[in-house]
């Protein structure tokens, strides 16, 4: 099955990428101002990258997953991003792969996974203290069940569709690419 394969495929890269990421602060509910406004940013170039890609593929997905389509993540980053400054949102990286279903959703994989974690930091973000002057967080925010549910809803598109052993990889080298976009996100001095 597709969905245990990029996971177990995908765990190490995975949790090297977790090590980097700023989000660990919000975790710890030690994270400053600045230090969100870097892990706003790093997260932009990533997501902006991953929607562009996926919704210029948007003519070969099945139905089923046009639902998972649009800049959801990216709109709501900007908003937050733009809360902070007027500084102009960072370039995001460009993706230059194969053109089929797999490496879409090896792409999606990543992403809509993310929104996992993104849900446990929605909670934990109302307690940190440098940022309790914020009202609104559009990113990391508190709708847990319409995140969940989505989650569920990609899980199960995911396992209605039967992969090849090909695009299996295929899928896994594509969400092997997007972790490490991420990880390269996270050390840049460059946002």
């Amino acid at each position: 099955m597709i969905l245990e394969k990029l996971k177990a495929d995908t765990f190490e890269i995975h949790k090297e990428v977790e090590k980097d990421n700023l989000a660990k602060f919000i975790m710890d509910e030690s994270i400053t101002q600045t230090q969100y406004e870097i892990l706003l940013r790093q997260n932009f170039k990533v997501y902006k990258a991953v929607e562009d890609f996926v919704n210029s593929h948007y003519d070969i997905l099945p139905q089923e997953l046009k639902a998972f389509t649009g800049y959801e993540k990216t709109n709501r980053l900007a908003k937050d991003i733009n809360s902070f400054s007027n500084l102009p949102l960072p370039q995001p990286y460009k993706i230059a792969s194969n053109r089929d279903l797999a490496t879409v959703i090896g792409l999606l994989y990543v992403i809509e996974g993310s929104m996992l974690g993104g849900m446990m930091m929605s909670k934990k973000i109302q307690s940190c203290a440098h940022l309790s002057h914020i009202d609104t967080h559009h990113f990391y925010h508190s709708n847990v069940k319409e995140s969940a549910a989505r989650w569920k809803n990609f899980k199960a598109v995911l396992t209605s569709i039967t992969f090849s052993d090909q695009e299996s990889e295929n899928a896994v080298a594509s969400a092997m690419k997007t972790f490490s976009l991420f990880q390269e996100s996270y050390k840049s001095k460059n946002i």
